[in-house]
């Protein structure tokens, strides 16, 4: 094969025609110019091959786009939907006086038993829920939750001495500590 692209180079690097001296050199340089051929041919081959490939990687790639802008746009409609309750909901819900706390469980109920927000409304399981949260919202309302404070009003010289005498406490501030200190002297002064 070397030798027969060495023919073939010498001839295409003279100027002159050469004429082969005999019938083998001939056949010789007919095969190397088929050869020459069949290689161009499986060079293109292997091009068109790889180019092919590309192409195809590059509509699949195109396609993978598409689907996702797609489902991209057809995803924020749907969510919407799913949030968004239909007006013969929302008007169940205001008839029942769901307060806003509790809508979600009713919604949740709906569609986990696949019914509209009407039919989980007349259902047991919502309405136990819905009493159980409303009687847990009335306990927390009358408890109270709020730290009071005592009324911090003057008491008179007098309980004072009088709460002291017959059982034996002290006012807790330091004011009302000399205030009974005086209204002790006072009392010893005036008997």
């Amino acid at each position: 094969m070397e030798n027969e692209n060495q023919v073939v180079e010498e001839t295409l690097n003279t100027s002159e025609a050469v004429e082969p001296e005999n019938e083998t050199q001939e056949t010789a340089v007919e095969q190397t110019e088929e050869s020459s051929e069949i290689v161009e041919e499986v060079v293109s081959k292997a091009e068109y091959d790889k180019l092919k490939e590309i192409a195809d990687n590059q509509r699949i790639r195109a396609e993978k786009a598409e689907k996702a802008a797609k489902q991209k746009a057809e995803k924020p409609a749907n969510q919407q939907q799913q949030s968004g309750l239909a007006p013969t909901d929302l008007y169940a819900l205001l008839q029942a006086n769901v307060p806003q706390e509790d809508v979600s469980e009713v919604t949740d109920y709906a569609k986990l038993k696949g019914i509209s927000v009407s039919e989980a409304l007349q259902s047991s399981v919502v309405k136990n829920i819905l009493a159980e949260k409303a009687e847990n919202r009335k306990v927390q309302a009358a408890a109270n939750v709020s730290t009071t404070r005592r009324n911090s009003g003057k008491v008179s010289d007098e309980t004072l001495l009088n709460v002291a005498r017959q059982k034996g406490e002290l006012p807790d501030s330091d004011n009302e500590i000399e205030r009974l200190f005086l209204a002790r002297q006072a009392a010893k002064r005036g008997k």
